[in-house]
């Protein structure tokens, strides 16, 4: 189960990697368009680009495996998740939402390292797709001496 304090790092302006991989374990990632955790806490919901996601998509239809990096640019503070896809959907209404909300968090933080809002605008974001995911672990992956240390594991 995530955390209640970490959730806010999840559906903050935090820089996401969706990685899955393919029948032979070539692995595929491509950038998340923001995140919620459910309320259950057991599950979040992943966004991807369609125009980029390809891939990712093939690979969820053929298994279910997902691991999924959210790293915050300002001081790297970084976790990873793993876990297992329960759907596969087109985003729609207010889902839409929350990733145009996501956008502008990601420009300010990456803004403070000097890119410029206008670049990070520009992210391909829709249409998207939403992965639903079950977290079976979580693990700090902030560079340093506790990187890779299991916060949740089942």
């Amino acid at each position: 189960m995530i955390s209640s304090e970490l959730v806010p790092f999840f559906e903050s302006g935090v820089s996401i990697g969706v990685a899955t991989r393919d029948a032979d374990g070539m692995p595929d990632v491509v950038r998340g368009l923001g995140a919620y955790v459910h309320a259950d806490r057991l599950h979040l919901t992943l966004f991807v680009p369609a125009a980029v996601a390809e891939t990712t998509l093939s690979n969820l239809l053929r298994n279910d495996r997902v691991a999924a990096t959210f790293s915050r640019p300002t001081d790297h503070r970084t976790l990873q998740i793993k876990g297992r896809r329960v759907a596969l959907r087109q985003v729609e209404g207010a889902e839409q939402e929350r990733i145009e909300a996501y956008l502008p968090r990601l420009a300010e933080a990456l803004c403070l390292l000097g890119m410029p809002p206008r670049i990070t605008r520009r992210l391909a974001h829709g249409p998207a797709w939403a992965i639903d995911v079950l977290v079976e672990s979580l693990f700090d992956a902030t560079p340093g001496p506790g990187a890779g240390t299991a916060l949740v594991r089942r």
